[in-house]
């Protein structure tokens, strides 16, 4: 449930800075009661106070299936947002195959074996890699590249296709955008922030199916960096977007379904483009 709920300034937030995109995860009430489960194999957890034993379900319902990869598609987002802002030193990367494929550890392993080439050309060079079904449950792969050295990166396009040889390969320019993260990240969610391709998410929205179990969205290279969010007020979050108002902005309600329907928490998300609000 959504709902408009004005913000403390004294109240918690963690905060994402990718470059000039700053999102804000801010919670009304924070819960401590996780940190006294400790796991304790590969499928079990205890509970520190009771010395309860808790084991996990054999497999992931639809509904885990789903939250672990808008997890993984927010965290996506935020790593492109950091490493990469449309320079000269980056590239995108289209793979595809000339024939159904739904193994997805084939492709990993393709993946892979194409990147050794790759990397043995152009040393200096990291990446982003993206798995995505098509309509008809075949993957393709999406590939953000960039210099480390921030030199011109320059690719010829049959050079990339004796790399691949699986099927179809494109290289191009990254877009002129102010959200790259926003932009490339597979818009398979329906609450994710608007862009461009709007249209196209609900077409993409069933297309979870095709991954399996445990499956990882996207990987990236040991040179590619990971934003670390800070804890910080309300209030100073405030300072550092100034005058800027939220690009996206989402309050999820939590309330009480099996009593009086009494608020019991609410979390909100926010982003801001620090870009446009100059």
């Amino acid at each position: 449930m959504e709902e408009k709920r004005q913000i403390e300034n004294e109240k918690l937030t963690k905060v994402y800075r990718t470059n000039h995109i700053v999102e804000a995860i801010t919670i009304e009430k924070r819960c401590m009661g996780i940190s006294q489960y400790r796991k304790i194999s590969k499928k079990g957890y205890v509970n520190l106070e009771t010395g309860e034993y808790i084991e996990s379900k054999a497999r992931a319902s639809p509904i885990d299936i789903e939250k672990r990869f808008k997890k993984s598609c927010h965290e996506l987002r935020r790593i492109i947002n950091l490493n990469f802002i449309g320079s000269c030193s980056e590239k995108f990367l289209t793979l595809t195959y000339s024939s159904v494929m739904r193994d997805y550890r084939q492709v990993n392993l393709d993946f892979k074996k194409f990147w050794g080439r790759f990397r043995y050309s152009y040393p200096s060079c990291e990446y982003i890699r993206i798995i995505e079904p098509q309509g008809n449950g075949s993957y393709h792969l999406h590939v953000l590249i960039k210099r480390m050295d921030r030199k011109k990166l320059f690719v010829p396009m049959d050079k990339i296709k004796q790399m691949w040889e699986h099927g179809g390969a494109w290289i191009e320019n990254l877009p002129f955008v102010d959200n790259f993260g926003a932009y490339f990240c597979p818009k398979f969610l329906r609450d994710s922030p608007p862009t461009h391709n709007d249209s196209k998410i609900y077409e993409k929205a069933d297309r979870i199916v095709f991954y399996p179990e445990h499956f990882r969205l996207y990987s990236r290279s040991r040179g590619i960096q990971k934003p670390v969010p800070v804890t910080m007020t309300y209030g100073n979050l405030k300072k550092i977007v100034g005058e800027t108002l939220p690009c996206y902005s989402h309050t999820t309600v939590i309330r009480d379904q099996q009593g009086s329907g009494e608020v019991l928490n609410s979390i909100t998300y926010e982003q801001y483009n620090l870009k446009k609000g100059k």
